[in-house]
């Protein structure tokens, strides 16, 4: 199984001749008599179903697959194993697999770009006709913006480590174990740790407040002190609420409600992603105590099965893309004054990750509709252009409306996400106030000095051809530098 590892873009199984698994991050499948057979039967999937029947037969191949568990799409690959009868079957998650990656991403982005160059730059050299350049122009710019807005919003954000599988698990224990060994350091203690979060609430711009449960597991008679501490709690409350034996095994838990302080990046709103984290350490970390996730208390720990989070749990404005355990090693210039080791080694972390991403349609509606009406309205404008005085100064009147409806709109999305910089959306609004200023101008001219240049050329119709290029152009550049 060691090879079929997926590192958090899907998982593996085994199965035998009569369709019973051997392996599965489930382990009730395991212990259960449910065939592979009876779960493509039950959910009405054929080509589960197909691909399982030839894998018992001998046959490797892949098929598009859509799991009944997390509802994504992606695909299940089989293979036979040395055993008659017996196979490996992985299921990997298409958005993880393509897009996971920030190179990945970079390149999509990149093929996008040359081709719509291309495709502006053969309209402007091949079409003749001013509006058919002007609509193909406009029309290649923004399938630009929305294909770069695809790419991003299909990115991970997942960080660190990540454990999702008791085989990863093993890897993370034999890494370590070997650094201890050669580090001359105490042999670790490993306690299984679980955690359940039921609900989420943002009290201000950094501080995040989750409640939940988390316990661990212990052997009966251990000497080594029961507890955890958040060390990035403002606040923590933690209150034992049960205290079980469990096949041999003490099992303690505590419900907790914690304040934690975290660094969100707005500067790619309303595309942005979060990853809220819990940081967790033993009470006695300084005795090389190893907090791991205990996989086991979990139906499946696939990323995208929002494992340890509340099925009906409240995300103001933000959806859960999945959840997951990860280590992430921090290094400290000071050894507490009682841990074994030189000041600086490496210490691995066990964090709780809620990764998530902002509902885009609520930003689009709220944010992006009125710009893109103040835009129209402007183009109108632009083509009522006429000589007489009294039009232009109406226009000048038009524009300063607008303007005020986009300042206050401005100021609302700043208040809003209380940003320190300059967010993506904002170069939206930069780019309707360089529109405005442009279309005030260019009413003035052509009404004073309608034979000037290219005001005059054929009644300011360079103006009005160029006007929804330069915009759509301007704000795919800003798209592709913000997000590339």
């Amino acid at each position: 199984m060691a090879a079929s590892e997926l590192d958090g873009a899907g998982y593996s199984a085994i199965i035998t001749a009569s369709g019973r698994f051997v392996y599965h991050p489930n382990d009730d499948l395991v212990t259960h008599t449910q065939t592979v057979f009876d779960i493509a039967r039950s959910t009405n999937n054929r080509n589960l179903l197909d691909a399982s029947e030839n894998a018992v037969k001998g046959k490797a191949g892949q098929v598009e697959y859509t799991s009944p568990v997390t509802g994504l799409e992606g695909w299940f690959l089989y293979r036979p194993l040395a055993v008659p009868g017996w196979a490996v079957l992985s299921v990997i998650d298409r958005h993880d697999a393509q897009l996971g990656k920030d190179d990945l991403k970079k390149h999509g982005m990149e093929v996008s770009f040359a081709l719509i160059t291309a495709c502006c730059f053969f309209c402007m050299v091949v079409v003749k006709r001013y509006w058919v350049k002007t609509l193909l122009c406009s029309l290649g710019f923004v399938m630009g913006i929305g294909v770069t807005w695809y790419i991003v919003i299909n990115t991970s954000a997942e960080t660190g480590q990540i454990i999702s599988s008791e085989m990863t698990l093993d890897k993370f224990k034999k890494k370590y174990d070997a650094e201890c060994q050669q580090r001359h350091l105490s042999t670790p203690v490993y306690v299984p740790t679980g955690l359940f979060v039921q609900s989420i609430e943002y009290d201000g711009p950094n501080n995040v407040t989750m409640t939940g449960y988390v316990w661990q597991t212990y052997d009966t008679g251990s000497k080594i002190e029961k507890g955890l501490v958040f060390p990035e709690a403002v606040k923590t409350l933690l209150e034992e609420t049960y205290r079980k034996t469990v096949n041999g095994k003490e099992v303690v838990g505590w419900y907790f409600e914690v304040t934690v302080r975290e660094r969100f990046d707005n500067s790619k709103f309303p595309l942005d992603k979060v990853n809220l984290w819990i940081r967790m350490w033993h009470k006695n970390f300084y005795d090389n105590v190893v907090l791991v996730p205990d996989i086991a208390s979990y139906q499946l720990s696939n990323p995208k099965s929002l494992a340890g989070i509340e099925a009906n749990i409240v995300t103001e404005g933000k959806h859960i893309v999945s959840s997951f355990f990860s280590y992430r090693c921090n290094a400290y210039k000071t050894n507490f004054g009682v841990a074994r080791g030189k000041p600086g080694r490496d210490v691995p972390e066990l964090y709780y990750n809620i990764a998530m991403s902002r509902k885009f349609l609520d930003s689009f509606v709220a944010h992006l509709i009125p710009l893109i009406v103040v835009l129209s309205l402007l183009y109108i404008i632009l083509l009522m252009s006429v000589l007489e005085k009294s039009l232009a100064l109406n226009v000048l009147a038009a524009c300063s409306g607008l303007f005020f409806v986009a300042i206050f709109d401005h100021i609302g999305l700043r208040e809003s996400l209380s940003a320190s910089g300059i967010v993506y959306l904002e170069y939206y609004y930069f780019v309707t106030y360089f529109v405005l200023l442009a279309v005030s101008i260019n009413s003035y001219l052509y009404a004073y000095h309608g034979n000037l240049g290219l005001v005059g050329f054929q009644r300011n119709i360079y103006p009005r051809v160029f006007y929804w290029p330069m915009i759509t152009g301007l704000l795919y550049a800003v798209t592709f530098a913000v997000y590339y």
